[in-house]
């Protein structure tokens, strides 16, 4: 739609639905994904990232839900029990590092790998991070680095 002195209007149709879950839902699925897909708990106050991770991953075998917040991670972590948590570096009313500290201290998160999402140089891993992916991150080299990360865990196991 266009008119000479007024400007365009453009339509678009995009086929990812980034829209936030509403607050206060209570989605998080059980131990395992029901068709057998190993659960990824993302932490990152953009909730598209966890519709993007998932459109990333979905062919390879996982499964990612977000936590509704930083604040409520460890509760999230507790209940879904999820093969790993991807923790955004920068978050929005919690330092991160705070959050790794709770997740490494609590025994129903200590085991579960957790890996950080950043764009920022990672310098040195904090205690209790277990693997670093650099955003932006890869769609081909992703499902593998999580691969990756998952048995190295379950080598020492």
């Amino acid at each position: 739609e266009s008119e000479p002195s007024r400007g365009s209007v453009f339509h678009l149709i995009l086929p990812l639905d980034c829209r936030p879950t509403p607050a206060g839902s209570d989605d998080l699925p059980p131990v395992a994904a029901p068709d057998g897909a190993r659960l990824l708990l993302c932490v990152d106050d953009d909730p598209s990232v966890v519709h993007v991770l998932q459109k990333m991953v979905s062919g390879h075998g996982y499964r990612v839900v977000g936590s509704q917040s930083a604040r409520t991670a460890v509760e999230d972590a507790r209940r879904a029990k999820p093969a790993a948590i991807l923790i955004d570096v920068h978050l929005q009313g919690r330092d991160a590092l705070d959050l790794l500290r709770e997740l490494t201290r609590d025994p129903e998160t200590s085991a579960t790998r957790v890996i950080v999402l950043s764009g920022a140089d990672p310098g040195d891993l904090p205690e209790g991070v277990d693997g670093y992916l650099s955003k932006p991150i890869s769609v081909r080299d992703l499902p593998h680095q999580i691969a990756e990360l998952l048995a190295g865990r379950e080598a020492d196991d």
